[in-house]
């Protein structure tokens, strides 16, 4: 079984490089299955060169590129999804508390069922989902720490809120534990 020296296994690399592919896994999953490719060209007793140029034209080596552009797609798609489905709930929740706060000022039947489902939506949905999404993204273990934090307080705010709006028992210790977690977060800025 052929296989490849350092020198060209280099040479392979710098062409997936220079043909346009800069993510870091593809370029290490593209090398791998090109040197695969060459190393059974060269069992079958072609020279190294003429390996890599079948191995190539089988790959489609000018399709890199491209294959960079769906392998990000891909990766991003569900990441697009939760996004737009945080949203249309984060805009329907949004709407139900406006829309329960409406008919709590005027007296209105409805207002505490519209304001439920609304900051539970929003408390136990969008904020969880939305603090998926920025944890995922942040870079720095204190960003991810201040951004848990964050949305913990956001999320007792908006439960606390609710029980404050309802008249329920334990609207205050969830009031100060939402002030507690505040405070903690500005100690971690």
């Amino acid at each position: 079984m052929a296989t490849l020296s350092e020198q060209q296994i280099d040479k392979i690399f710098d062409l997936i490089v220079d043909n346009g592919v800069s993510y870091e896994s593809l370029q290490v999953d593209l090398l791998d299955h090109v040197c695969c490719m060459v190393e059974q060209k060269m069992d079958e007793g072609k020279s190294f060169g003429d390996s890599l140029k079948l191995a190539l034209q089988e790959f489609g080596y000018k399709h890199f590129s491209e294959i960079q552009e769906a392998t990000i797609y891909l990766l991003t798609l569900k990441q697009r999804k939760m996004k737009k489905t945080t949203g249309i709930i984060g805009i329907i929740s949004s709407l139900l508390v406006i829309g329960g706060v409406f008919l709590k000022i005027n007296h209105m039947p409805g207002a505490g069922i519209t304001l439920v489902i609304g900051l539970v939506l929003i408390g136990i949905i969008v904020f969880p989902l939305m603090a998926t999404l920025d944890i995922n993204n942040a870079s720095g273990k204190m960003k991810k720490v201040t951004a848990s934090i964050g949305y913990l307080a956001a999320i007792l705010l908006s439960i606390a809120t609710l029980f404050k709006i309802m008249h329920w028992p334990g609207a205050t210790i969830t009031s100060v534990s939402y002030t507690h977690l505040r405070a903690h977060e500005t100690e971690a800025d």
